[in-house]
């Protein structure tokens, strides 16, 4: 005799616990601000399948209600490890920033709270939950894009500076603009491209590597 399937409760997003005072950006968060996104399978009996809005083997993003279909491609930003320690009614209890070390320099193998986020104990996982941070990731990306872009930008002023006359003549004589109009057009896209590069490139590699740099001290 056969036991009759049990209902599914499809999980809602979960809130993130209120975050420790000492962890910058986010001294003023509490569990309501945040929301962990998660992409969830959709299987026959998942909310979104009995509503028509996906199909089972479908994907949902649960923080948009947005159904992708399969084959999903996910690209991965980070390979930094981390872990985190969260309790209900507490918020964010321990937090470490490569695996290694919590934020008291206290080393995660001997976990103080006896939850070590590699150590299963009679088949139960512990508490303490391995993490993934993108942001090491993401500043190396800016920094290498700010660092062609500048490059771009030196190798057409080296360009222009030892072919403006052929410049002059060739786009002169097609657009109909003097020397002056076509020097003040390739000087203006100049200081475009340079502000450019600097807004999207180099101020957010700055901040990210502040953020960084203060969540390691």
């Amino acid at each position: 005799m056969t036991e009759k399937p049990k209902d599914l409760q499809v999980a809602a997003p979960t809130p993130l616990a209120t975050p420790a005072s000492n962890v910058a950006g986010f001294e003023h968060m509490s569990p309501d601000d945040l929301v962990i996104p998660r992409l969830r399978l959709l299987q026959g009996l998942s909310e979104a399948v009995t509503d028509e809005r996906g199909k089972p083997g479908d994907w949902e993003l649960t923080v948009a209600d947005q159904i992708f279909t399969s084959p999903l491609t996910i690209i991965p930003l980070s390979v930094r490890n981390g872990a985190v320690l969260l309790e209900q009614g507490k918020g964010l209890v321990c937090r470490s920033n490569d695996g290694l070390k919590n934020m008291s320099g206290t080393p995660c193998s001997q976990c103080p709270y006896d939850s070590y986020y590699k150590e299963w104990v009679d088949g139960v996982a512990p508490k303490c939950a391995a993490t993934k941070d993108f942001l090491d990731t993401l500043a190396k990306v800016l920094l290498r894009c700010w660092l062609m872009g500048t490059l771009l930008l030196l190798f057409s002023f080296v360009v222009f500076m030892l072919t403006g006359d052929m410049i002059d003549e060739i786009h002169g004589k097609m657009f109909g603009l003097t020397p002056h109009e076509l020097d003040l057009i390739i000087y203006c896209w100049m200081g475009l491209f340079k502000l450019f590069v600097f807004i999207f490139f180099l101020i957010p590699w700055l901040a990210i590597k502040l953020v960084l740099r203060k969540e390691k001290g």
